[in-house]
Order: C-alpha cells, then structure tokens, then sequence
C-alpha cells in the first residue's frame, strides 16, 4: 500500500474519521489495528513477525526496569538484544550468505540447488521497528523511560503507520509519550495534514515521476546516443532530480495522519535534514 496510491486514500479517511470519534484508549487501540492492517497489506505473514517481535519485547522490558531487583536483568536485556539482531540479520542478509554458500558449492561441483528453497523474503521496514525496539529496550534498561504498561500503547509505538516503511526511527521518550497522552483536536493542525499531503503528492506525482520517464528515456537510447554532452547532463540530472522531488512523498505524509490528530504525532518528520540537504 503506497502513499501515493488509491488504496492509501482509501484506508486513510475512514481511519482519520474515525479516530476523532473514539476515546483514547479507543483512539489508540484503533490505531494500532489500523497500522497492523496497513502492515498486513503488504504480506499477513510478516505481520505475524513484527507482532511476535513487538509482544516479545513488551514483556521483557517488564523485567528489566531499574527497579526490579531481579538478578537476571542483564540476561533478559542481553536475550533482547540478541534476539533482536538475530531475526534482522536472517531476514536481511541470509540472501547474501546464501548466495555466497551457492557460489561455493557450484565451484566444489555442487549445481543446481534451487534457490526458492533457501531463499528468504525481506519484511518492509524490518529495519525500522527493529531498531525502534532495540532503542526501547535500551532505554528501559538504562531508566530513561518506564517501561509501558500498555500493550496497545507500546505496540502503536512500534507500529504506528505514518512512519512504519518510510522511518525514520523514533526515540522512545519523543514518541512514546505522545502516544500515551489525550489528544486534542485542532482545525489548524488537521489543515497543515491536508496541506502535507496535497504537497507531497504533487511532488511526486508530478515532478519525479516525469523525471523518471525522461530518464528511463535517455538511459534507453531513444533521444540519441548516450555521448552528446546534452544527454549526459539529462543522465545526471533526472534521476537526482527525480530522488529529490520523491523524497517529499516520505517525508510529507508521514506527519499527515499526525497533524491530523493535532498530537505533534511525529511533526519533526516535515522538517528532516536530510530533506533539506537534498
């Protein structure tokens, strides 16, 4: 489910209208659903992964708390982390490790193994929740934050959809505690959402997409060849152009949800550095 896409919009406004009709508990507990949907989407069975790893988590953060004197903190903290890393360095890099060990093979005199049967598919955003818990446990087992009580505010913490795919990660004591507390709404907040999206999609939709046409264009041959000194600047220039002008999609929706909710919910997303760098 793209940002950019009919399907988004589609799951989009009957979630912002009905989050305002909710509690916060409601609110919340909505939300998460909503982000384990918009997850789900994508493939049910790394859903189940990040729900595993999420509720895991969860409850070792409830023991590893300065304030329990529980002699085996470390060892739960350590397992976390471990655990953590492990199931990112399966996911992320045993295609490569595979690959290697194929390569291996075939030079012992060992051919045709079929790839499908060791090949392993990337979760979207594995990368993002995964550091996101590892800095959440980090910081309950240094005592910068409590450990949540709340299964559905820790895990909307994890999941929240805006910043799933796209990141960036976020701090646990920036984040967290505008889960936890009530909103309120705010016309002039919800207006800077709608403004966020009409803007990023015009960016996208417009600018880097035609960017990319005229590039695939050019890389393709169809203006001439490559050599004149007009195509290789039209080479340099559409696919940065095109990277630059995209960027806003992910760095502009993201808060949209957020604004809307007139939270703060991730504002900071509007205004990231690497943005403006590009």
């Amino acid at each position: 489910m793209l940002f950019d896409s009919p399907a988004y919009f589609l799951f989009l406004i009957p979630v912002v209208l009905l989050y305002w009709r909710l509690s916060h508990r409601g609110q919340n507990i909505f939300l998460l659903l909503a982000s384990y949907f918009f997850y789900g989407w994508w493939d049910w069975r790394f859903l189940a992964l990040m729900i595993g790893s999420t509720s895991v988590d969860f409850l070792i953060a409830q023991k590893i708390a300065p304030t329990r004197s529980d002699f085996n903190r470390k060892k739960w903290f350590v397992f976390s982390l471990v655990l953590n890393f492990t199931i990112l360095g399966v996911f992320k890099y045993f295609d490569f490790f595979a690959g290697s060990f194929l390569g291996a093979l075939d030079r012992l005199g060992v051919h045709n193994i079929p790839l499908p049967l060791i090949r392993i598919l990337l979760p979207p955003g594995i990368s993002f929740y995964t550091f996101q818990e590892v800095a959440y446990i980090v910081d309950v087992y240094k005592g910068r934050i409590e450990a949540s009580r709340s299964f559905f505010d820790y895990g909307l913490f994890i999941s929240l959809f805006p910043h799933l795919i796209a990141g960036p990660i976020q701090r646990p004591g920036h984040l967290l505690p505008q889960v936890q507390r009530e909103r309120i709404f705010d016309a002039d907040r919800f207006f800077d959402g709608i403004m966020l999206i009409f803007s990023g999609l015009i960016r996208k939709c417009v600018v880097a997409d035609n960017c990319a046409v005229l590039a695939n264009a050019v890389f393709g041959g169809q203006f001439g060849p490559a050599s004149l000194r007009g195509f290789q600047r039209l080479q340099r220039y559409c696919p940065r152009q095109r990277s630059i002008a995209g960027f806003p999609l992910y760095g502009q929706f993201p808060p949209a949800l957020p604004r809307q909710s007139s939270s703060g919910f991730l504002a900071s997303l509007a205004h990231q550095p690497e943005y403006l760098a590009s």
